[in-house]
């Protein structure tokens, strides 16, 4: 493979989406965009196509665009380092774990091994291969169009055929002109060829068969999925075959549109899980995107791997399988194995709709998307459901002994042993089987139930709800909730009381709308409103715009948890008066940044060269308590217009009217006990301070000013020096 080639397959295999990620640039999960890093955007401006293989910001001021290796060029520019195109092509493969060899020797790549000269041949030969076929399903078209018509007739649109480069082998097409190109062993060794155990004979293994390619998680085809056409008279016909296992093709490793899928999976925080490719495409043509085929019906371990890759901190998996015994028998394995994983798993039980077996019976059918939504649920409950139907289908009945036993296979299992599922079954079978509480307890447990238990179940389903309350609230980074459920200030009563409705328990007791109760019941209590209310929203603004200095004596942003902003604000709270709260509330546009000092070395390299007052704030420092840095005390009044000029955003307000004001955490105990990953390096950003560095001649007045420069100006009034309690000066 030539040079040229190499470098398209970096392009062709890397992810934009990723590199972003790498980078830190931020993701508005809303808009489907993200924060452009090569201006100050306000808004997300930067989309990436559909492919992943282009960026382009689309704030008219800025328009920057382009491939990945653009993208690494660019960004390094940006963090001062430059390199040339081969060192970015060599860094995109390490930091993406890309298969490709690309080694560097004095700027000029290596010769590629006889192994890797293989493989990119081999993914060649199926690259040409698919293009044969999608040329092919073209000319069906212009002829007898027996393929084109058969995909109309299960309801896929030229659109989805072009999305997934859906293709068709007619006769021996692939065969017949890969020839002159490939050898018979060649094509035998990627899966386009089999050999014939009769005659010894290589033959079209895809022989007249509608190809959709199947591709790697970079995008690569790897395989084909191959779906013979039903009018076929060649009853040695499979419906379905795919690609044998071959050194790129390893039907374990893969779920069928992965490399697409995962980004919508992503937004949606739901990755939709089916048998097969077709499913996949159906689920497509239904406006499904988060979908992926496991191409069978074994979750393996390395499947498992790739939705660790899926940029959600909340990922929930849905099955959908097909509604066969060995499709139900396949979803009750995998709801095991994901939920002891710690997936959060749901199952669109499609037997009740009664309308097909797979996603392609169902786009025929007319199902919507909303339908399939509405036979979802979760895996707990899918569980008791498809226990109870098996014991009906093996003892033909289902009484008080099938309650028993039911629970007893179930539960069991550690993953599903806890008093919520427990409730939940109880709550099932009430509905479904007509049986009452206290009739359920005695099959489940039949020691007799006291009191003293049942109170000590309802203490830990309120336990259980509260979490799920918190990880909500952690998720929307919803301070106020955070902090109202933090204090305790969530009784047993809100929760019984509250959810003590369908609104938010379904119908059949198995799902508890957390979310919605959140949402509509809870934050309009009395307590909650009063809560909010009083909540300081102002100095919790300030929380998110902190920095420190680490190890090594880098001014860096620091990302602090709930627990350290609590420690942080309790320390404001016990530091300054109500005079001064009052003024924070009133002037907060001054206070837009608070800095972490953790001795007073740090807090004397904060400050820099601005020492003529450092003396009145290491006081305050020193006696534990929080300190105030007013600019306003540093500098003389008439340079406030010229260091708005000179030093924007640095000194004054963002109009440049008044003086900032930066307030200085004392972390002399090591009380927030911060983590080296909380820190994150703020390369271009403006620093907050000057700090620890040769001071050039051309800084704002007053920061280098020489003891004659101080003798023959006006120094600062003892008025405008700023005490700890009180109300800085108007500036």
């Amino acid at each position: 493979m030539s040079g040229n080639s190499t470098y398209q397959q970096i392009i062709d295999q890397a992810s934009i989406k990723d590199m972003l990620d790498y980078y830190g640039i931020e993701f508005d999960r809303k808009e489907n965009k993200y924060f452009c890093p090569f201006h100050n955007d306000a808004h997300a401006s930067l989309s990436v196509t559909r492919d992943d293989k282009w960026f382009e910001c689309m704030a008219g001021s800025c328009g920057e665009k382009g491939n990945i290796h653009n993208l690494v060029d660019k960004m390094e520019r940006l963090r001062g380092n430059e390199m040339d195109y081969l060192h970015i092509y060599d860094f995109i493969i390490k930091t993406q774990h890309l298969n490709i060899d690309f080694t560097l020797n004095e700027g000029k790549p290596k010769h590629l091994s006889p192994e890797q000269k293989k493989k990119n041949r081999q993914m060649n030969m199926l690259k040409d291969a698919k293009d044969i076929a999608i040329n092919g399903l073209l000319g069906d078209k212009e002829k007898h169009g027996l393929a084109s018509r058969y995909l109309a007739g299960r309801g896929i649109s030229d659109e989805t055929i072009k999305h997934f480069e859906i293709g068709y082998n007619e006769k021996s097409l692939i065969q017949d002109n890969l020839s002159d190109k490939y050898d018979n062993e060649e094509m035998y060794q990627v899966g386009i060829l089999a050999i014939s155990e009769r005659t010894g004979e290589y033959y079209d293994f895809q022989f007249d068969r509608i190809l959709i390619p199947i591709k790697d998680r970079t995008g690569v085809v790897v395989g084909f999925g191959g779906r013979s056409l039903e009018k076929n008279p060649n009853v040695s016909f499979v419906k379905y075959k795919n690609t044998r296992e071959t050194e790129l093709f390893k039907k374990s490793n893969i779920l069928f549109n992965y490399n697409e899928a995962r980004f919508e999976a992503a937004t949606q925080n739901e990755l939709i899980v089916v048998e097969g490719y077709f499913d996949v495409v159906s689920a497509y043509e239904m406006g499904i995107k988060n979908c992926v085929a496991l191409m069978g019906v074994a979750f393996t371990d390395e499947h498992k791997e790739l939705l660790k890759n899926i940029r959600s901190e909340n990922l929930t998996v849905t099955l959908c399988l097909d509604n066969d015994e060995a499709g139900r028998k396949a979803t009750v394995k995998i709801i095991q194995d994901l939920i002891e994983d710690g997936y959060d798993v749901n199952v669109i039980d499609t037997s009740i709709l009664n309308k097909g077996k797979d996603m392609n019976d169902f786009l025929c059918s007319g199902v919507t998307v909303e339908e399939l939504k509405s036979v979802k649920m979760s895996a707990i409950e899918y569980l008791f459901k498809y226990s109870f139907e098996n014991y009906k289908e093996q003892t033909g009945k289902i009484d008080i002994s099938a309650i028993n036993k039911v629970y007893s296979g179930i539960f069991k299992n550690e993953t599903f042993n806890n008093s919520l599922n427990e409730e939940i079954f109880i709550e099932y079978v009430s509905n479904h089987l007509g049986y009452g509480r206290e009739s359920i307890i005695n099959a489940i447990h039949p020691e007799k139930q006291s009191p003293l238990m049942s109170l000590a179940m309802q203490q830990v389903f309120c336990y259980t709800i509260r979490n799920k309350l918190m990880s909500i609230a952690n998720e929307r980074d919803d301070r106020v909730m955070q902090k109202f459920l933090v204090q305790g200030r969530l009784t047993a009563n809100h929760i019984m009381d509250g959810l003590n409705s369908p609104e938010y328990i379904k119908k059949n007791g198995t799902s508890i709308a957390v979310p919605k109760f959140l949402d509509e019941y809870l934050i309009n209590t009395k307590e909650y409103k009063e809560f909010e209310e009083k909540f300081d929203k102002d100095f919790d603004r300030l929380l998110d715009n902190v920095y420190g200095m680490d190890k090594s004596g880098n001014m860096m942003r620091i990302h602090l948890n709930a627990r350290q902003k609590d420690i942080v604000q309790n320390q404001y709270l016990t530091t300054f008066d109500d005079d001064f709260k009052q003024y924070f509330k009133t002037d907060n546009e001054r206070f837009l940044k608070l800095f972490i000092a953790d001795n007073i070395e740090e807090y004397n390299r904060m400050l820099g060269e601005v020492n003529f007052m450092r003396n009145d704030f290491l006081k305050e420092y020193k006696d534990g308590k929080m300190c105030l840095i007013n600019y306003g005390t540093m500098f003389d009044l008439g340079k406030l217009e010229y260091l708005h000029r000179t030093e924007p955003n640095k000194y004054t307000t963002a109009n440049g009217d008044k003086f900032q004001a930066v307030l200085v955490f004392n972390n002399n105990s090591k009380e927030l006990e911060l983590k080296p990953e909380q820190f994150v390096n703020i390369d271009s950003e403006q620093d907050i301070i000057q700090y620890d560095e040769e001071i050039p001649k051309n800084m704002p007045y007053g920061f280098n000013r020489t003891a004659q420069d101080r003798r023959t100006t006006r120094n600062p009034r003892m008025s405008e020096v700023t005490k700890i309690h009180q109300i800085p000066p108007a500036d």
